[in-house]
């Protein structure tokens, strides 16, 4: 909206002011005359983008953080503590877990069963499972380890096991997705990590799509504005009372389209892009019609 404001603006006062009939007069193209602001859409584009990715992910969570634990006394905000679950581990290992706290990388009342060629080869059943950072495995505490041989079971109870299995906390149970709160670098992540146990991966696909989106629709922003000023023959503030019309209805369209996307009534690419795509060719219409393009 800021950018689609900057055009109207600055567009606006060029006519206001004879510059687009001089600049007409000596010879120049309307589509060269708007160039300048297109250009430096894509560049606003680019910095709305750097924000999104590297700035603004942090400052929330940190307001979120702050608001939550600090302000509302919640311990568990990111909702990284979770009760009776299952989940696949990576190979043939499958892990259930009364308590699995990812945040410090504790499971509580835990089995692991790790199968081969289809048939269970070994179970690990502990009272207690931490992530041990210097080795990167995880070490059981006070269960039993039970190996299957010939279909026939030999138990023997341990105090403290080291197994073999590596796979991070933070790619078993994930946290809450926040929108606001992810960059694509870790969406994309993300997206692996889900893939990788299962699960599905529509809502975070459908917020990717969204994410880029959202930066480009500064260049489209633009367009409708151009679009607006340059065809419309009614007086400026009318003009510009239609292109910020124009801008509700492309941001309402942008997020009915998400909350589609991850309700999988539409696919996360056309609930990404779909209304910006949308409105690109009705400013190239506009524009056309106009014989700016």
């Amino acid at each position: 909206m800021a950018t689609l404001l900057a055009v109207l603006f600055s567009l606006g006062g060029f006519i206001k002011t004879g510059e687009w009939k001089a600049g007409q007069a000596g010879g120049y193209r309307p589509l060269t005359m708007v160039m300048p602001l297109l250009l430096c859409s894509l560049l606003v584009a680019v910095f709305h983008f750097v924000i999104i990715e590297f700035v603004s992910p942090t400052l929330y969570l940190e307001s979120q953080r702050i608001y939550h634990s600090e302000l509302k006394g919640k311990t568990d905000w990111e909702n990284r503590l979770h009760r009776e679950v299952s989940f696949f581990a990576g190979g043939e290992t499958f892990i259930s877990a009364n308590v699995f706290n990812g945040k410090d990388g504790i499971m509580e009342k835990v089995v692991a069963d790790i199968y081969k060629d289809g048939e269970l080869a070994i179970e690990i059943s502990a009272q207690r499972a931490y992530w041990d950072r210097k080795n990167l495995k995880w070490t059981f505490s006070n269960g039993a380890l039970t190996k299957y041989k010939d279909n026939k079971p030999l138990t023997k109870s341990f105090d403290i096991y080291k197994s073999e299995l590596s796979i991070h906390p933070d790619k078993l149970v994930l946290e809450e997705l926040v929108a606001d709160g992810i960059s694509i670098r870790k969406l994309l992540d993300r997206i692996e990590r889900l893939r990788f146990v299962g699960l599905s991966v529509v809502a975070e696909k459908t917020l990717l799509y969204s994410k880029i989106a959202f930066t480009l629709s500064n260049f489209v922003m633009a367009m409708l504005g151009i679009m607006v000023i340059l065809s419309l023959k009614v007086n400026k503030m009318f003009s510009m009372g239609i292109a910020i019309s124009l801008g509700f209805v492309l941001w309402a369209f942008m997020t009915i389209s998400a909350s589609a996307g991850s309700a999988e009534v539409l696919s996360p690419f056309w609930a990404g892009f779909g209304p910006l795509f949308l409105f690109f060719l009705i400013a190239l219409y506009g524009l056309r019609r106009a014989r700016i393009i």
